[in-house]
Formats: structure tokens, sequence, C-alpha cells
């Protein structure tokens, strides 16, 4: 949500939108982190990430769901499209496994 809140803040205080590059966390370091977690624990944290998330999110204006960025692969972007990009994200993984 770091993000969000980024596009968000410089909406409201009248800064030019904020430039975003591409990020990739280490698979390496995640795996490590992860590892001793089962998988009830790691649902419940993707569950709680994805919940905080929503409730930052229905506590937008229209207009600053609209708060634009400009992002290093995906160009001029908004909170709105970037909603899409992660449940395409999400989309994506949900279909490694079936």
């Amino acid at each position: 949500m770091a993000r969000f809140e980024l596009m968000v803040n410089a909406l409201r205080t009248g800064q030019a939108p904020p430039a975003l590059a591409w990020w990739e966390p280490d698979g390496e370091k995640t795996a490590a982190t992860y590892a001793d977690y089962s998988l009830d624990e790691s649902l419940d944290l993707l569950h709680n990430s994805r919940d905080s998330m929503a409730v930052f999110l229905k506590s937008l204006t229209e207009a600053e769901r609209s708060a634009p960025a400009i992002h290093k692969t995906f160009g001029e972007i908004t909170i709105e499209s970037m909603i899409q990009v992660i449940l395409n994200h999400d989309e994506e993984h949900r279909a490694t496994f079936n």
C-alpha cells in the first residue's frame, strides 16, 4: 500500500505524480523468510494483507482512486488501474495451482 499512499499524498498536496520503478522480491530471501510458515499461516498473511488493502481502498474517494503515478513498466497508471494489475497478478499465481 505504500505506493498507493504515495499517489494519494501527491494528489492531496498538489505534487507531481510519483515515479514508480518495477520491483520484484528476491526469491531466495522470500523463500527463507517464509520457509517455516505453515500453509494456514501463509494463507492468513495473504488474506490479512488483502483485507488491509481493501479497507484502505474503500476509504478513498473516487478522485483519490484516480490518483496517478508514472510507472517505469506500465507508464501512466492510477490506483484503479494498479488494482487491475494486482488482480491479474493474483490470477496468474492462482492459475499455477490447477
